[in-house]
């Protein structure tokens, strides 16, 4: 994305079809270019790694990793309404109920700077946000230390313990979102050629 833009995210595919397919299976909006030094949110695939390496020309692509994404699987193992319909269901995890409620707070200290400009959101970001940020990071350390590897609330830590840099760098970028939500609700019209690789698809 290029850095003079505002905020986007560009999800690159992950070719399924043939070795041949290009990087992006989408149009890419004109204010984002993969061409240029920025950022990028990527589902799992080999092209990221084309990306982000440090001798792409005319730079590498930073990944801004997603919130929402981190706390899906927390708020799974909270879910308290769900698991209350569901007799059979695993018990519920006081430690994934306590993470969901820090990132909530912080998601709700995120919409309160919707709409301002990026410099506005940076300095409320370093004011407002980083501590909390960096308490949440702090106690989920503290957490999973107390928790085996297979455990499920240690796995969902794990996923973000070990991206700490691309979840922690729209702190000092105003730029960038917080969580990928809007640019994955602006591509739900768009049909996307994975749909069509399948054999058994009725189209």
């Amino acid at each position: 994305m290029s850095v003079t833009t505002a905020p986007s995210a560009a999800p690159i595919r992950r070719p399924q079809c043939t070795s041949t397919r290009p990087i992006a299976a989408v149009r890419i909006p004109s204010s984002i270019s993969l061409t240029t030094p920025g950022y990028f949110r990527p589902t799992p695939m080999a092209a990221s790694a084309r990306s982000t390496r440090a001798g792409r020309k005319p730079g590498p692509i930073t990944e801004a990793a997603c919130w929402a994404h981190a706390r899906r699987k927390l708020f799974e193992l909270a879910d308290v309404a769900s698991k209350a319909r569901n007799k059979n269901s695993a018990m519920i995890s006081p430690i994934a109920f306590a993470a969901v409620q820090k990132f909530d707070a912080i998601f709700a200290l995120e919409r309160a700077i919707n709409g301002l400009t990026p410099d506005q959101r940076l300095a409320v970001r370093r004011r407002d946000i980083a501590p909390p940020v960096n308490e949440l990071i702090a106690w989920m350390k503290q957490e999973r230390a107390k928790l085996s590897r297979h455990n499920d609330v240690a796995k969902a830590f794990d996923y973000m313990l070990k991206r700490i840099d691309a979840f922690t760098c729209f702190l000092a970028d105003g730029r960038i979102c917080i969580s990928n939500n809007a640019a994955e609700r602006a591509l739900r019209g768009i049909a996307m050629t994975d749909s069509f690789c399948t054999s058994f698809s009725s189209v």
